[in-house]
């Protein structure tokens, strides 16, 4: 394919396009990393055909379109001008055999672009309403909306149903997906390309990433997408989008510096730096860049500038990852990639639960299935699940440290915060993240996208024999991209919920903890308290028992109060336990963490309002054991909906399952709702702020 404009001559594309941004041949020349000799042969037509990597540069540096200059469109490959192809980055452009289709008025195209953006996403109607027209949409908005996408759908798929899966343009509902690959849609094209870089990154092959990020990259020629699009513009399609392409920017200088051809990322690292000037990152990748490239001078000046920047606009001083950056230009070092011989041995397991008893059982099976695990050469995950305050962690953390010389290559500890009181639960880039940092990656060596991350991560893993201890996870979905690939790790993760789509029932134990029986129970007892304070009192340490109801949380915090108060009997504290209004006053503790109320709080707060409301209605109920039926006269639902509430609230064990269909619910537990249900005002779980710890504790 070739363009109407040429490259070379006086008035070729090059010299045209580099006055129009105000730069001399030598500025122009410095930041593409060629010749100033060569650049000056191009524009005066004594040479009329650019190299390729000199071609990628210059288009790169200039902003144009590369792809008619020869370069890729994203895979190696001439564009196949066949079939239909849409393109996001830059203007919004269709076609169709190569010949342009209308892509219909403003609004129109801000829903094609939206759904571009999200390719076979099912996008909601009320999101395309509010992102395309704010707070002011027009009253007919859904049939706008509708007739829209009816519009597209003749246009991108004529003659297909709006409900075939199989179309181009798909219909569930008040939903619509469009489904095009990376061969016929330039930002799934780009995503799959930086992809497939990172992941070749994480494995050591710099080349091959740096190649298939700069082929990504040439897919946008200014860094906008949808620049033409203008009621999208500073909305969120366009903000993610934009981020996208920073951070391939910033992974492109690394994965370049790393193979040596640093300079073929500069012009993009000038680009982004001039778009987001306070952007710390993205300026150390173009020193390191620079300095590679032989500009210790200019990625010293680069550091000057952008230092005094932030001094002036913000009063902030460089990050480290900044002065990282100056120190190594300084040095004359250029970064290497992660080695894994320098990766230590770690061993961050918390500290062992003082007077841990009970579980014997427990601790024996997962004794068994890892050693039948080990012996068959299998990734080994072990799932714990159970209530709130049933001692998971506790167990879990014990039996890591009797496991843990089989793992000399380290123990790891994160985490998850999945029913956290107080902050929310970890994203999957941020675990990640954690994790690398925790190996010793250096900061700058953190790869941008989740996607890399996890790739640099089971890589650093692939054949070492690691522990990896997962705590308070929400759901799979925050673990599975946490585990890695092959034998030899050993992953235990904790949670409320059962992770039964953690993976395949081979190599994977997963144990639901209950309440503790009367016998560890008094264990229990006698750890905190002594076996003399135990036995002085049996009748009133057999009420504790069963007050407690065998909950391990509710056992410490009360045998935490005896110890403090030597002189009162343990009678005075199961009289509090035995009143409904004082019963979790008496089980309260000094920390989120450690307070029964706040622990149930946890749960609670993210039910749907069905489960939530039901939860209430069973505190003071009268029921000891609900049914579906039970449950929908209850709370005046049908049958079906009331069983759906029913098990949202077993799947995080605020009802435990006594039989198909039957459940109960701890004692300690219905004392909670009960309160919720005493409190004035509603109580709406899912939406409602989360109180202060003092707030949580205080009377209903």
């Amino acid at each position: 394919m070739t363009s109407e404009w040429s490259l070379s001559g006086p008035d070729g594309l090059v010299r045209t396009r580099r006055r129009q941004l105000g730069l001399t041949q030598r500025e122009l020349a410095g930041r593409a990393g060629v010749s100033i000799g060569m650049l000056r042969d191009l524009e005066q037509g004594r040479t009329t055909r650019a190299h390729r990597r000199l071609t990628e540069r210059l288009t790169a540096t200039l902003r144009l379109d590369p792809v008619p200059y020869g370069i890729p469109a994203g895979d190696g490959a001439a564009t196949d001008r066949a079939g239909l192809r849409l393109r996001v980055l830059g203007p919004l452009a269709l076609w169709r055999d190569g010949v342009a289709l209308p892509s219909g008025q403003p609004a129109q195209r801000a829903v094609l672009g939206l759904l571009a953006l999200n390719p076979d996403v099912d996008m909601h109607r009320d999101d395309l309403i509010d992102m395309v027209w704010g707070q002011g949409p027009p009253a007919a908005a859904v049939n706008v909306v509708q007739s829209y996408i009816a519009r597209l759908r003749r246009l991108l798929d004529p003659g297909r149903s709006p409900f075939d899966p199989d179309g181009v343009l798909v219909s569930t509902g008040r939903r619509y997906r469009l489904r095009l690959g990376p061969d016929r849609l330039d930002w799934a094209r780009f995503t799959e390309l930086t992809r497939q870089a990172g992941v070749l990154f994480a494995a050591g092959d710099a080349a091959g990433a740096a190649r298939l990020f700069g082929w990504a990259l040439a897919l946008w020629p200014d860094g906008d997408a949808l620049s033409d699009v203008a009621r999208l513009r500073g909305g969120p399609a366009l903000i993610r989008a934009t981020r996208a392409w920073s951070a391939a920017v910033t992974a492109f200088g690394d994965a370049a510096v790393a193979a040596g051809r640093a300079r073929e990322a500069v012009p993009y690292l000038w680009r982004l730096t001039e778009q987001d000037p306070l952007n710390q990152r993205a300026h150390a990748g173009l020193m390191r860049a620079l300095a590679a490239d032989g500009q210790q001078a200019a990625a010293l000046r680069v550091f000057a500038e952008v230092r005094a920047r932030l001094n002036q606009r913000l009063g902030l001083r460089a990050d480290a990852d900044l002065v990282e950056a100056q120190l190594a230009v300084l040095r004359q070092q250029t970064p290497a990639g992660v080695r894994l011989a320098e990766l230590a041995p770690l061993c961050q397991l918390p500290a062992r639960v003082p007077g841990f008893v009970g579980r014997d059982e427990d601790l024996r099976r997962l004794d068994e299935h890892l050693d039948a695990a080990l012996a068959r050469r299998m990734a080994t995950v072990v799932a714990v699940d159970g209530a709130a305050g049933i001692g998971k962690t506790a167990l879990a953390v014990r039996w890591a440290h009797s496991v843990a010389s089989r793992f000399p290559d380290g123990q790891l500890f994160l985490d998850l915060r999945g029913h956290d009181p107080v902050v929310p639960p970890l994203g999957t880039g941020e675990a990640v993240g954690s994790l690398l940092e925790t190996m010793r990656v250096p900061a700058g060596r953190i790869p941008a996208f989740p996607a890399a991350r996890i790739a640099l991560y089971r890589s650093l893993l692939a054949g070492r024999r690691v522990l990896i201890l997962l705590d308070d996870a929400w759901d799979c979905d925050q673990v599975r991209p946490l585990l890695p690939e092959g034998p030899g790790c050993l992953i235990v993760v904790t949670g409320r919920r059962r992770l039964t789509a953690l993976g395949g029932d081979e190599g994977v134990q997963r144990l639901t903890l209950g309440p503790f029986a009367p016998a560890d129970a008094r264990r229990l007892l006698v750890a905190r308290l002594g076996e003399e304070r135990v036995t002085a009192e049996p009748a009133a340490v057999c009420d504790l028992i069963a007050l407690c109801a065998g909950l391990p949380l509710a056992l410490g915090l009360a045998a935490a109060r005896i110890a403090a108060r030597p002189e009162f009997p343990v009678a005075s504290l199961t009289g509090r336990l035995r009143d409904a209004q004082t019963r979790l006053d008496a089980l309260s503790g000094e920390d989120p963490g450690t307070d029964l109320r706040a622990l149930l709080w946890s749960s609670y707060r993210r039910l749907n309002p069905s489960a939530a409301r039901l939860f209430r209605l069973l505190g003071p109920g009268p029921a000891r054991e609900v049914t579906p039926a039970v449950a929908a006269e209850l709370c005046g639902l049908p049958r079906p909906a009331a069983g759906r509430a029913l098990a949202e609230l077993a799947a995080v064990h605020l009802l435990g399952v006594r039989a198909p269909g039957r459940y109960g619910m701890h004692v300690l537990v219905r004392a909670y709702a009960a309160e919720l249900a005493r409190r004035p005002g509603p109580t709406v779980a899912g939406g409602e702020a989360q109180p202060t710890l003092v707030e949580i504790n205080s009377d209903a």
